[in-house]
């Protein structure tokens, strides 16, 4: 963020003091209004001091430019004006005089957007390319309505590698149903410069209509100058794809969760026959029409969208199939009694394999027999006893054989002192009663 942008500046900036031909401000540290990390600093062609916020030496920051996981990144702003910090954020306080641009880290003299911009991040496809090519046009709407004025229309980005390996990116028209503008045009030129591609996997991948991820989003949704020609701003645009991509004559490639940010000063070119974006209407929604003639979402190949705008399964079975998994967690039909289904999804006859089993599969689909009472099939389909036996009978998990026959142990009373249900009635004899006295009635009295 340009740091200039906030209208921050010194309380009593000093004298001007005269260093060779440029005037720069001269400031005195610690007087800045952004608290103790921030500093009262002067830098060439300044009507006035500004206030930079440095981060403290030991705070990094966040950064997601590779596998879309949060990494610490701490900011590179070492011996720089201006420009991108590595991590997201700009270095201050920025070139913000008539005619200054940023090069390199420098405020120079120049036009907006003669450094150039950086790309961060890889495209995740094949071994993932790196791209160090960048550049970007930027589009705002003109007019004279302040709720509309300003509002950034279309984004065009264009990254390559070494002398080919090209990603072109066009975004606007409406917004994405995650946020920022939906891409409507990518195409990934795979050639020989694109590491990790064979020759048979090198081709124009135009397709993107089985893409999920489809986005550009910006730090900003509109430029703050007024009904401006054009507006030079400081700002990040980061691409966001994940799904596949294919060439229209059969290759298709997987594209990972990506994020690749492209940062810098950039010149923004106004007009006044643009729109701002449609917003979509997609909350709740999986797929369906966003309401701004795009969808919400890509359903898998073996699933359509619901009225309610969800994916929702169809079921895979081919005309004829008799039985066999229906992709959706489901059947096509089940087999009758001594018949199994084929790889193909055919009923077919089966002879049950059970000699010398008692219980388990039989091979077709059946069972051999089923155990009784507590007793458990084996792999070798014979039916056992895991626990106690008492007479001859399979004892529950927990029981044990107490006279001859199965008991529940049972717990209560303090100290959880146990007795067992049968156990506890065996031999034992009723509770004596109390003996009662008889007190002499008056018809007894003498």
């Amino acid at each position: 963020m340009n740091l200039l942008a906030k209208g921050l500046t010194c309380p009593r900036p000093a004298p001007l003091a005269l260093f060779g031909a440029v005037l720069v401000a001269a400031c005195t540290p610690g007087h800045g209004a952004g608290g103790p990390t921030a500093d009262c600093v002067a830098f060439p062609n300044a009507p006035a001091c500004v206030n930079v916020t440095h981060p403290p030496a030991d705070v990094t920051t966040s950064d997601t430019e590779t596998s879309g996981e949060t990494t610490a990144c701490t900011p590179d702003c070492a011996g720089k004006m201006c420009g991108p910090n590595g991590c997201g954020g700009f270095c201050g306080p920025g070139c913000n005089a008539e005619g200054t641009t940023c090069v390199a880290g420098a405020c120079v003299a120049g036009e907006c957007g003669q450094g150039g911009v950086v790309a961060g991040g890889t495209l995740q496809v094949g071994g993932g390319i790196d791209f160090d090519k960048a550049t970007i046009t930027v589009e705002h709407k003109m007019d004279i309505d302040a709720f509309e004025d300003g509002c950034l229309t279309s984004v065009v980005i264009e990254l390559g590698k070494g002398f080919g390996c090209t990603l072109h990116v066009e975004a606007g028209t409406a917004t994405a149903p995650g946020g920022g503008l939906r891409i409507t045009k990518l195409t990934f030129a795979a050639d020989s410069q694109c590491p990790g591609f064979p020759d048979e996997s090198e081709g124009q991948y135009v397709d993107f209509s089985r893409m999920k991820v489809m986005a550009v989003v910006s730090d900003i949704e509109k430029i703050t100058d007024k009904n401006a020609p054009s507006s030079c701003i400081t700002t990040n645009f980061v691409v966001q794809l994940e799904g596949v991509l294919a060439d229209g004559g059969g290759k298709t490639l997987n594209v990972a969760a990506t994020t690749i940010r492209v940062s810098g000063e950039m010149k923004s070119t106004g007009s006044t026959t643009a729109s701002c974006p449609c917003k979509a209407a997609c909350s709740g929604k999986a797929c369906g029409d966003d309401g701004c003639g795009f969808d919400c979402g890509v359903c898998n190949v073996n699933a359509e969208c619901s009225g309610a705008g969800q994916c929702v399964c169809v079921p895979q079975c081919e005309d004829g199939q008799e039985c066999g998994d229906d992709g959706c967690g489901g059947t096509c039909g089940t087999c009758g009694e001594f018949e199994t289904c084929s790889a193909g999804g055919a009923c077919i006859a089966c002879t049950p394999q059970c000699d010398g089993k008692q219980c388990g599969d039989n091979g077709c689909g059946g069972q051999c027999g089923t155990c009784e009472g507590n007793k458990t099939c084996n792999a070798s389909g014979q039916c056992t006893c895991d626990n106690a036996t008492c007479g001859g009978v399979c004892c529950g998990a927990s029981d044990v054989c107490q006279g001859g026959a199965c008991c529940t142990p049972q717990c209560s009373g303090p100290g959880n002192a146990s007795t067992r249900t049968r156990a506890s009635t065996a031999g034992s004899r009723p509770p004596t009663r109390p003996q009662r006295t008889i007190r002499p009635t008056s018809s007894t009295r003498r």
